[in-house]
């Protein structure tokens, strides 16, 4: 019995001290109209511990003492972190999220359009992601800027012209290299002559010129350019004059090269050396 009565004390000690690490937390999530979302996470950070509100958006929670903030979220609403106080009950209000939608794209047929308003797949490249960086032209520049686009070098030689697919080959005996359009205005790329590969006019374009490119991939965004866009549409608007104080910016690069392994055989001689050797080569001679 003794043992009993023990076994029984130290059970209800032990339930104390954990009831004493944790706290129970009530609330709502609503948006900002006041509307209860239903649904919403309600998390611990730094914890495993969270809960999903009811109906009403209203949640209990039972977070560990240590607990500081609270993460609340909700598809198509701001994420909120709440920072949690010797209050038990809070009323947790979502606004919208910030809209990523409001993109323009650069479609010099159309002018500029808001991207929640674009039907087709168009991709976009910035003037932040062009510049400054060491490639020769712009066509090597978009590589692994646009889902779907594929810049690859036909050769070794430098300057050579790149082979651009969107999307993949859409022809076995045709061409498949897309349309640039500059300005509004179709530039024929690639080599300037047939008799050779090594020169590539889109080399010519300075990619600080350039403010925004624009991809466009399907059918619907490349048929105002006819058969000629039947492989893919790539729009390239360059930088022109605005109102406003004159800024001047400059750029510089600087590199080093240095030989990353040389062979004690590939060393050249020095001067001592070169004459024990040019001496026996002599003696050898007779």
């Amino acid at each position: 019995m003794r043992k009993l009565m023990l076994l029984l004390l130290t059970t209800g000690v032990f339930g104390l001290v954990a009831f004493a690490q944790t706290r129970t937390i009530t609330g709502r999530v609503t948006d900002e109209k006041g509307t209860g979302l239903s649904g919403a996470s309600v998390l611990a950070r730094g914890t495993n511990v969270g809960v999903a509100t009811g109906a009403d958006g209203s949640f209990t929670l039972t977070v560990p003492q240590g607990a500081t903030v609270l993460q609340v979220s909700f598809t198509g609403l701001a994420d909120r972190e709440i920072s949690l106080t010797t209050a038990s009950s809070y009323e947790i209000q979502l606004s919208a999220m910030a809209n990523t939608m409001n993109e323009v794209v650069v479609v010099v047929a159309y002018g500029e359009q808001d991207r929640r308003r674009l039907t087709g797949s168009v991709g976009k490249v910035s003037a932040r992601q062009v510049e400054n960086v060491p490639m020769a032209s712009v066509d090597q520049i978009l590589q692994g800027k646009v889902a779907g686009l594929q810049s690859l070098p036909v050769s070794g030689q430098p300057g050579a012209a790149q082979q651009i697919r969107i999307r993949g080959i859409g022809s076995i005996s045709a061409s498949s290299a897309p349309l640039f359009v500059i300005d509004g205005i179709p530039v024929n790329t690639g080599d300037a002559s047939n008799l050779t590969n090594s020169s590539n006019l889109l080399a010519t374009l300075n990619p600080n010129d350039i403010e925004s490119i624009s991809v466009l991939k399907d059918a619907s965004a490349a048929s105002i350019y006819g058969s000629r866009a039947a492989n893919g549409v790539i729009l390239i608007n360059t930088k022109k004059g605005r109102p406003g104080k004159t800024r001047i910016r400059v750029d510089a690069e600087f590199g080093k090269n240095d030989i990353a392994y040389q062979p004690d055989r590939g060393k050249p001689l020095n001067r001592q050396e070169a004459f024990d050797l040019y001496s026996e080569g002599l003696a050898n001679l007779g």
